[in-house]
């Protein structure tokens, strides 16, 4: 290994190194790891001023960002672990919520079935009822002929004989 070379891996090394300690600030890349963020939404928010106290250091590339952990919380962030707190007590009532609407759903069904079955019987008997009620109509119209008959049979039995109506001969 040449002198130079060992000069620029000292020189890496010391840049890599050159990490400024900051305690309660985060620089983009790790507010963007703990945060719900993108890294394009954090530097936007830096350069608009949207993120207060959060400061400029020497960095191994040049001027570097670090951000207070409570001016992301201030400015709205979620942390991750929050994040996914949030989400399963979301999806843990959405799950009961879900479960209800299932027990509803099926109650309805079983409402709905019933009402069918009910439906169906009632059309069965009216069907019923109405096929008896045309044999009842022909079975009047008999017996109102058959009455005719008899009030004619009555009123010719009680006239004299010389008012009755011929009956008809038989032809053999």
């Amino acid at each position: 290994m040449t002198d130079q070379d060992q000069t620029q891996l000292e020189q890496s090394t010391s840049a890599s190194s050159a990490k400024v300690e900051t305690p309660g600030a985060l620089t983009v890349a790790e507010a963007v790891a703990q945060f719900v963020t993108s890294e394009k939404t954090v530097r936007r928010w830096l350069t608009e001023g949207k993120l207060a106290d959060a400061f400029q250091v020497s960095g191994a590339y040049g001027q570097e960002w670090r951000v207070p952990v409570q001016s992301l919380l201030s400015a709205g962030f979620v942390l991750r672990d929050q994040q996914q707190e949030q989400t399963l007590a979301a999806t843990g009532a959405a799950g009961e919520l879900l479960e209800e609407l299932r027990a509803q759903r099926d109650r309805l069904q079983s409402d709905l079935d019933r009402a069918q079955q009910r439906a169906e019987a009632s059309q069965r008997l009216l069907e019923e009822r109405t096929g008896k009620e045309s044999d009842l109509q022909r079975e009047l119209g008999r017996l109102e002929g058959e009455v005719e008959g008899l009030r004619e049979q009555l009123a010719e039995s009680t006239r004299h004989w010389w008012q009755r109506k011929p009956k008809p001969v038989a032809k053999a």
